[in-house]
């Protein structure tokens, strides 16, 4: 990380250049003496990403232009926009509220390695005219700002497309960007639609891009496409500025700045937007700044950051103090509680739980025990069973084939002793399973039985767990019309004397069912297998996954 204590930084001033010859490697960071509510304060920035999260009007919108007013370039859009941020699409300065003079220091390294703090300040724009601007300080009074690409992306994009006279826009796009366009829509909202694709523009707020030979075109695309579309736009055009630059290669392509980058997209769309903005940055060599209210992607976001993650996360917070509380490496579990004034302290945020179906209670215990860890236990769900004693495997066998909506983020669970071709009647598969011993295939009263009669005599299941011969075990059997002559008994005798038999020798099931379940043939694989099911519901829907 870039140290940007005062004895570690040198000014524009004491290098002796102008701003415009400093060659921006890359923007590390601003300390805010005082801005507004926000003061001595000092925010890092990520490689890739940074994202600050926090109430309206807590300044998220103005600090983004806190580390983008200060840069000019040349370089152009799509569209032959600047890719140059100016300071009335971020914010406004008042005449009444802003009469105090505001400083800040923007840090940034140059193509040396230096590490650069240039002064920012407020002053009135003249005597006749006290209204404030923003001044980037320098060598001279007059040296202006630096040179480095900027993009900011307000809520203006949001504008409805048949609010504005947007219609097909002339513009060309090489195939390989034509192919990436098609793979980011792929990859966010799961579309196919803009393999053909064609630009639409109003030639002032609106630029985006819509399928062509499709089923539907621009006129119909939604406000989530639409607002891809401009993110798209700003992706080429640093994208082309990365592969025409013959300069300075170790340098970074700028910063892409997004307000609320959540709007319009759902959890999932959401978080597919952050990971592959995340993969996109490192290639291109762009630091993204993004704000946002959405607790799945902050949830997202701050994963991302404990497990090692190039990604800043800093929450912005008015709820204690008079001026803006800037807090760095922010817990989930305070910002739930901030945005959604959930403050019952006793009360844990509880996270999202999968529904799991199975044939009945005992599978239920069966499932409980051979998982054991709580924090897979707290995410899942078992649906009850009302007064009924469970449901037959033909019962969940239809369920799965006729409630396509239901099965889509429910697992259900067979027992062990479905058949093969009961199994291949169900034609949507992804979240079913089987239990375990898949080689005995036997229900589980079976099974259980079976791993106590296997056991030796003198084994301590029969000495110190049951405290009785095996001799005497096997009385509780014939008891019960349960006679053991083989292997294959355990699948010829009916079904129903070894349930009987669960309900007589219910002490013995309570002593030994832990101990069978932990140790059955094929557990590890199964539990592994439930996560890895359940995880991929919980990504579809934008949960947090499931630690194994």
């Amino acid at each position: 990380m870039i140290q940007t204590d005062e004895k570690s930084l040198i000014t524009p001033k004491e290098l002796g250049i102008s701003n415009k010859d400093i060659i921006v490697k890359k923007v590390c960071g601003i300390n805010v003496k005082k801005f507004r509510n926000m003061s001595e304060t000092h925010i890092d920035l990520s490689d890739r990403i940074t994202l600050i999260s926090g109430h309206n009007g807590t300044m998220k919108s103005t600090l983004i232009g806190l580390f983008v007013q200060s840069f000019n370039s040349d370089v152009e859009d799509l569209f032959g926009a600047d890719l140059k941020t100016k300071f009335g699409e971020i914010f406004k300065l008042s005449t009444i509220y802003d009469k105090d003079k505001y400083e800040y220091d923007l840090i940034i390294q140059d193509n040396n390695g230096l590490n650069i703090k240039v002064p920012v300040y407020t002053k009135p724009r003249s005597k006749a005219d006290p209204s404030p601007r923003i001044v980037t300080g320098g060598n001279t009074g007059k040296d202006g700002n630096l040179i480095y690409n900027t993009n900011f992306l307000n809520l203006n994009r949001l504008y409805s497309i048949h609010t504005t006279n947007s219609k097909p826009y002339p513009l060309t796009l090489s195939e390989d960007e034509q192919n990436f366009v098609a793979k980011f829509y792929n990859i966010v909202l799961q579309k196919e639609s803009y393999k053909k694709m064609e630009t639409v523009s109003d030639k002032q707020i609106k630029k985006t891009f819509a399928p062509a030979d499709s089923t539907y075109n621009y006129e119909s695309i939604s406000s989530g496409e639409d607002n891809l579309g401009r993110i798209a736009n700003s992706l080429i055009s640093f994208m082309r500025f990365s592969r025409l630059k013959k300069e300075n290669q170790q340098c970074f392509n700028g910063i892409f700045c997004i307000d609320e980058m959540e709007v319009s997209l759902h959890p999932v769309a959401q978080k597919n937007l952050f990971d592959f903005l995340y993969k996109w940055a490192n290639q291109y060599k762009v630091q993204i700044i993004a704000t946002t209210h959405s607790l799945p992607l902050i949830r997202h976001s701050i994963e991302g950051e404990n497990h090692g993650k190039e990604i800043k996360n800093y929450y912005l917070s008015t709820l204690y103090t008079d001026h803006i509380d800037v807090i760095k490496k922010p817990s989930y579990e305070n910002i739930y509680k901030e945005l959604t004034f959930d403050f019952n302290h006793t009360k844990k945020v509880e996270m999202p739980k999968i529904d799991i179906l199975c044939e009945d209670e005992l599978a239920k215990k069966f499932i409980r025990y051979m998982i054991s860890k709580q924090d897979i236990l707290n995410r899942i769900n078992f649906i009850p069973f009302d007064d009924t004693n469970g449901f037959p495997f033909t019962f969940l066998t239809k369920l799965c084939n006729t409630a396509s909506s239901f099965v889509k983020n429910t697992i259900i669970v067979f027992d062990a002793d479905i058949t093969e071709s009961d199994l291949k009647k169900i034609k949507k598969r992804e979240n079913i399973l089987r239990l375990p011993d898949h080689s005995k295939q036997l229900p589980i009263e079976q099974l259980f039985i079976r791993y106590i009669y296997n056991k030796d005599k003198n084994d301590e299941v029969f000495l110190k767990t049951l405290k009785m011969p095996k001799a005497a075990f096997i009385k509780t059997l014939t008891d019960d019309n349960i006679y053991i002559t083989d292997e294959d008994s355990f699948k010829i005798i009916e079904s129903r004397h070894f349930k009987k038999w669960f309900k007589n020798n219910d002490w013995i099931v309570k002593k030994l069912f832990n101990s069978f379940a932990k140790s059955v043939n094929g557990r590890e694989e199964f539990v592994e297998e439930l996560v890895d099911k359940l995880n991929k519901i919980n990504i579809r829907n934008g949960y947090p996954e499931i630690k194994f």
